[in-house]
């Protein structure tokens, strides 16, 4: 089933495409040969991409196979990138594989996109041993006690702890809108970028985070032990394919040309989802709430030496951009 990410993200990318005219996408590579730049005003394409790691030690697993919808997928370094001919609302099935651990199925998701744009589903994978002691989750809307919860944990959580090139990040802040926690990190280049097109470097949040604690039996609301807790976090891991705990990477995008413009700074926007889960561990319920990054919204700023005005990428000409990607 699609989820309300896919359906906020869709909402969220035509706002930007009905004020700016065109949409660029980009996302978190591991190296510059498989960054996907602004292509030019062409035909829009669309890529599914990954990265695959071992959930307990982050490694790469370079001998996973992948296919997607059913086509095998060549990977290189752990790391794949499939084009789509073309755009689709049905799910893309992705299913990631490697002999000794637990196989990751996931449904991914286009945006759909104007002329000149990109856009690449995420897909990355890490994979679980097959020794771990990993059940399998049901999955339950989060109340909305729990997503206020996550909007008031996600500004600690997504402070930055990276080195960015020519950047310095403010204080993130977190609102919910329809049931996603929109985490919002402006940015400011230390130097104005003034040859443009340029690439420019932002914070990729990898994992999950646990929002309050995980409970044994909801009924009497009681803490669980180390060991149901490790369990349920495992199983989340098995289910989601993403590692517990935020690691931040660096990702890289490309800021189109404005006439005179330099480049000042961007706006980071992220979809944050909240989901609470329930795993029965000896005849015991096991509940929690965890939250991960499935997108990001960017928004440069430009800035005209002659006049001195500052505009940003939600408020300028078609060429200007206000972006959307995802890692």
């Amino acid at each position: 089933m699609k989820s309300n990410l896919f359906g906020y993200s869709a909402k969220l990318a035509l706002a930007v495409l009905a004020v700016c005219g065109t949409m660029f996408t980009s996302c978190y590579e591991s190296d510059d040969a498989d960054k996907i730049s602004l292509p030019g005003f062409g035909t829009p394409e669309y890529y599914v991409a990954g990265t695959i790691t071992d959930a307990n030690t982050g490694s790469l697993l370079s001998s996973a196979t992948v296919t997607v919808d059913g086509a095998n997928v060549v990977t290189d370094n752990a790391t794949f990138k499939q084009k789509i001919s073309s755009y689709t609302d049905a799910a893309i099935k992705v299913v990631v594989s490697a002999n000794g651990y637990f196989t990751v199925t996931k449904n991914v998701y286009l945006n759909e996109v104007k002329n000149g744009g990109v856009y690449i589903a995420e897909a990355s994978a890490a994979l679980m041993p097959v020794d771990a002691v990993v059940p399998e989750p049901s999955e339950a809307d989060p109340s909305p006690t729990a997503v206020k919860d996550a909007v008031d944990a996600l500004p600690a959580l997504t402070a930055v702890n990276v080195t960015v090139d020519n950047v310095s990040f403010g204080t993130p802040t977190s609102k919910e809108e329809n049931g996603i926690v929109e985490n919002t990190l402006p940015a400011t280049f230390k130097n104005n970028v003034s040859s443009l097109p340029a690439d420019a470097q932002y914070v990729v949040y990898d994992g999950f985070e646990l929002i309050g604690e995980v409970q044994s039996d909801p009924i009497s609301r009681a803490d669980a032990n180390a060991n149901e807790k490790t369990v349920f976090l495992n199983s989340v891991t098995k289910k989601l394919g993403k590692k517990h705990g935020f690691t931040q990477r660096v990702g890289t995008f490309t800021i189109p040309a404005w006439g005179n413009y330099s480049a000042a700074g961007f706006k980071a926007i992220y979809n944050m989802v909240p989901r609470t889960y329930k795993v029965t561990i000896d005849g015991k319920s096991v509940s929690g709430t965890v939250v991960s990054q499935e997108g990001v919204m960017l928004y440069p700023s430009y800035y005209n030496h002659d006049t001195h005005n500052y505009h940003d990428g939600t408020g300028i000409n078609p060429n200007a951009g206000g972006g959307s990607a995802s890692y």
